[in-house]
């Protein structure tokens, strides 16, 4: 599994500790219903 890292640029800087603007991501969501979910614990 790759593990990406997303642009950034550093907005200060101090001794151990830097604030960075992280460029615009998308994160994709999905719902599961309650009965899907509880079928799925039973199963297990």
């Amino acid at each position: 599994m790759a593990i990406e890292t997303h642009e950034y640029k550093i907005i200060s800087k101090r001794e151990g500790c830097e604030v960075r603007r992280y460029s615009d991501i998308v994160i994709a969501t999905k719902r599961i219903s309650y009965k899907l979910r509880k079928e799925k614990t039973l199963r297990s």
